[in-house]
């Protein structure tokens, strides 16, 4: 086996033990966090999404403690900082009234959003907003357009 081939199964194997670390852990392990890890000689990079910001932080506290890992490079997005995120960005928008109305919800990088807002066109907004944050893999948009107008027609009758 050359020295190439022997550095990649080392990483291999280094990958082996992170992961069994992390799975050691019962919340990453019963949430099913999608979290990739690769070596590079004693760097580990972890990648994916996990549901707080605590499994965040023992995620890679767990791989940091693997003997050989001298590194841990962060690439974790947890669903909380997601959901804070999108909920900053939509109150930074001055084209969304009232986004307290919105529910904003994350499960492993799918953003859920629901409530009621004034326009078709303020729902595709916040689903563009929603979508364009870091971390995000989908959002599915349950917005109810609510037509302020047609509720006072129906209070007049």
């Amino acid at each position: 086996m050359n020295r190439r081939m022997r550095a990649k199964q080392r990483d291999r194997d280094l990958e082996a033990q992170v992961n069994q670390a992390l799975w050691s852990y019962s919340p990453l392990r019963e949430s099913r966090c999608p979290i990739i890890v690769i070596a590079r000689g004693e760097v580990v990079e972890l990648t994916g999404t996990v549901r707080t910001g605590l499994m965040k932080r023992m995620a890679l506290r767990l791989a940091g403690a693997v003997p050989g890992v001298s590194k841990v490079q962060d690439n974790l997005v947890s669903d909380e900082s997601l959901e804070q995120e999108i909920r900053q960005r939509l109150a930074r928008n001055p084209g969304i009234h009232r986004p307290a109305k919105v529910t904003v919800r994350s499960v492993l990088g799918a953003v859920y959003l629901r409530g009621q807002v004034e326009s078709a066109t303020v729902k595709e907004e916040i689903g563009r907003i929603a979508s364009q944050v870091p971390g995000v893999q989908m959002v599915i948009n349950e917005l109810t357009v609510h037509n302020h107008n047609a509720a006072q027609l129906k209070k007049a009758a």
